[in-house]
């Protein structure tokens, strides 16, 4: 019936198509006295009527159909917001949902029940999502766009001309395009999230047809995450391999089951209806780190209305810079870097137009006593093996090491991630492990310290994991360094406020929060200092958990475990000379643990990049966990960095430190220690009052890292669209 509805619709016939007509014979399947014969219908009405009566399917859900095929004929082919195109999602795709629920469904009250219902309405949403995104240039050219008029004018499209530039395929903007529809991309994955809990209902035969439609739909999907402009030039499908391994997987048993359990395992969103309505969302987002700058860019994408509270004149929270009046340049206070297993570090940096702002570096330059240097690069092996040869030229290790390392590094990569290993000290596993006291000292402390910003005896075992696995083992390029060529006042407060103030975020910097109460969960009240008050359907509060600890125990008390801070020192000098010849150094087994060139410089020496405008030298040297360094005293820092620096570096033993300044954080990040994931929150902890929290601190999965607090700002996003109705997997795929 529904394939006839659409083709029928479709047509273009002299007889215009008359849904009122189709409306009666609806009606007539229950009323056979007024039956009313439609001829493309003639074939099926035995057999839909036998349906209708036996499996007790509402007449409303073949009415609603007729509806929602009905708006394609809409007099301008558009449609106006979310709103319209959600209603029509569930008319044309949810309602045979529905529909088959009454005949796959186990149980009668499993086909009544809201949970059921609710599930059945998002699948279809998915599938007509996705769909809607496959055939954007077909739709097109019936002169049809259900991408709503909201969301194009939010990118900065106007409605009309994206339909002649899906027609004409001409005077396209790609990068409006491509973010337009990677946000119904993201929609989709949510409704696909949470559709799946629609096999919980269905009876045994119905659950293999649904998974396998599931499936294949989802593949379509993830063929155009992919890529998101090849809707653009075909009709995406998934790929032979992809065909087959769907047709494996449904159509063999045990390969099926297998899918099955995997399937059962993963945690799937509940979507909460109660706060969705048609009007559009306030959400205050109080704290402009990374964490609430990227929750902020993510909501306002989705349309919501968003206030974003910051109690600094500059965004960055923790990230940021200084002016040095001698240099009269900018220096980042501590050297940020990600790595290329930072997902969400690099859908920021695309999202906030900084791709040439920041340099993929390939290799790893280790330095140990003498000068000795070691440049790794992957191996043309495939992961984990690509990295061999980190392990093979490792310094000042012995070959029963190697062998060591290597087979604990295997049980790493083997280990399945549990809560359990957060409460495990990682120097106790490696002790069982036989790991030698050179082995820790020369290869597990190097790495560990400048990861996690805090010392081997302290951090996890669950984090060591994450570094060296997600680090280095998982892909062959997961261990490319990112690094900004600019500083990063200029990154993360200039442009990515301008990417706030286009998408139409209220930055209100300069601005300190009073109180935050909450009234009912979906009515959450913010004060400021100066006086003013604004009321929201939705609070997010992203500060640092020093800042938190103390506002969460007056809000709640009893309810959190405060985070111990690890301090990390940045030490800037300015030299008479260049003296590094690599784009940084890892120094092995020393007091100083990292050495970085001036932003935009290559590392060479000479390099004019590398010389600040008063003719000097700049390079900065990073010291993680540093609470052992003596307090109040730089000089005597500075005077045990250039002697540890002359001993790895000939050159800077002859060159001259002009000066020096030492800047330490002593809330750099949080300590990675067996008693944090107790002060580790969930971004919903607060959900059922409005209030909602994010902050690398947060329980992401992640230590304190930029990956960490992004990642923060995107699960607090789609928890609070979830809250709203919208269901939107925003977070990269790892």
């Amino acid at each position: 019936f529904a394939r006839i509805l659409d083709d029928q619709a479709d047509e273009d016939s002299a007889a215009p198509w008359d849904p009122p007509e189709w409306h009666h014979w609806i009606d007539s399947l229950a009323h056979p006295n007024s039956f009313r014969e439609i001829g493309c219908l003639s074939g099926i009405r035995a057999a839909l009527s036998d349906s209708v009566s036996r499996y007790a399917i509402p007449l409303s859900v073949l009415h609603e159909l007729i509806d929602g095929v009905a708006s394609d004929l809409r007099e301008n082919g558009r449609l106006k917001d979310w709103t319209e195109l959600r209603r029509y999602c569930y008319c044309v795709a949810s309602t045979i949902g529905v529909g088959c629920l009454h005949i796959w469904g186990n149980s009668e009250e499993a086909q009544y029940s809201p949970a059921a219902l609710q599930a059945a309405e998002n699948c279809g949403i998915a599938f007509q999502l996705t769909n809607i995104l496959r055939d954007l240039v077909e739709d097109a050219k019936r002169s049809r766009s259900y991408i709503p008029d909201e969301d194009l004018l939010r990118f900065g499209i106007d409605p009309s001309v994206w339909l002649v530039s899906l027609r004409n395929q001409s005077s396209m903007d790609t990068l409006r395009m491509t973010r337009v529809i990677q946000l119904y991309a993201e929609r989709a994955a949510g409704h696909f999230d949470a559709g799946w809990k629609t096999v919980d209902s269905l009876c045994l035969e119905g659950r293999r047809m649904f998974s396998l439609m599931w499936s294949t739909y989802r593949c379509i999907l993830e063929e155009i995450e992919r890529d998101p402009l090849a809707v653009l030039q075909k009709r995406v499908s998934p790929n032979w391999l992809s065909k087959l391994n769907l047709a494996a997987s449904h159509f063999l048993t045990p390969l099926y089951e297998r899918k099955r359990r995997h399937q059962a395992g993963t945690p799937r969103p509940v979507i909460d209806g109660n706060l969705s309505t048609d009007c559009i969302r306030r959400v205050a987002v109080i704290g402009g780190g990374l964490a609430g700058c990227n929750a902020a860019i993510h909501l306002r994408r989705h349309g919501l209305q968003v206030d974003l509270y910051e109690a600094k004149k500059r965004l960055g929270g923790r990230v940021g810079s200084f002016w040095d009046d001698q240099a009269k340049e900018y220096y980042d206070y501590c050297q940020h870097v990600g790595m290329k297993c930072c997902h969400e570090l690099q859908r920021w940096i695309r999202e906030t137009n900084q791709q040439e702002d920041w340099k993929e570096q390939r290799e790893l330059h280790f330095l140990a006593g003498a000068g000795k240097q070691i440049t790794v690069r992957a191996l043309p092996l495939p992961a984990p093996f690509h990295l061999g040869s980190l392990l093979w030229n490792w310094p000042n290790l012995r070959w029963f090491d190697r062998i060591g390392i290597a087979r604990a590094l295997l049980d790493l990569i083997r280990m399945k991630p549990t809560a359990d290993l957060d409460r495990q000290l990682a120097i106790d596993w490696l002790k069982t492990k036989s790991q030698s006291a050179r082995s820790l000292t020369n290869f597990w402390e190097t790495i560990l310290i400048s990861a996690l910003g805090e010392q081997l005896d302290r951090v996890t075992l669950g984090a060591t994991r994450k570094v060296l696995v997600d680090g280095f083992a998982a892909t062959r390029d997961a261990f490319h360094l990112l690094v900004p060529k600019k500083p990063l006042s200029e990154l993360v407060d200039e442009k990515m406020r301008s990417r706030l103030l286009e998408l139409g975020v209220q930055v209100r910097d300069g601005t300190s929060i009073h109180q935050v109460e909450s009234r009912c969960r979906s009515q959450v009240d913010v004060s400021t200092r100066d006086g003013s008050r604004g009321s929201y359907d939705a609070v997010l509060v992203a500060i640092p958990w020093y800042q938190a600890s103390k506002w969460i125990e007056g809000f709640a008390p009893g309810q959190i475990v405060p985070l111990e801070s690890s301090p990390i020192t940045g030490v800037h000098t300015w030299w008479d000379r260049p003296w590094l010849n690599s784009p940084h150094a890892i120094l092995v087994n020393r007091f100083c643990q990292w050495v970085f060139p001036a932003p935009g410089s290559a590392g060479v020496a000479g390099s004019r990049a590398s010389v600040s405008r008063g003719g000097e030298t700049y390079y900065q040297i990073v010291i993680s966990g540093s609470r052992e360094l003596p307090r109040g005293d730089p000089n005597s820092i500075i005077d045990a960095v250039k002697q540890d620096l002359s001993d790895v570096f000939p050159a800077a033993a002859v060159a001259t430190l002009l000066r020096g300044r030492v800047v330490t954080d002593p809330n750099a990040v949080f300590s990675v220690n067996p008693s944090s994931p107790e002060g580790r929150l969930s971004g919903e902890r607060f959900a059922d009052q409005g209030i909602y929290l994010a902050g690398d601190w947060t329980d992401t999965g992640w230590p304190a890292t930029m990956e960490g607090a992004l990642r923060s700002g995107v699960l607090a996003a789609e928890s609070i669209l979830r809250a709203f109705g919208v269901p939107a997997r925003i977070r990269s795929t790892d």
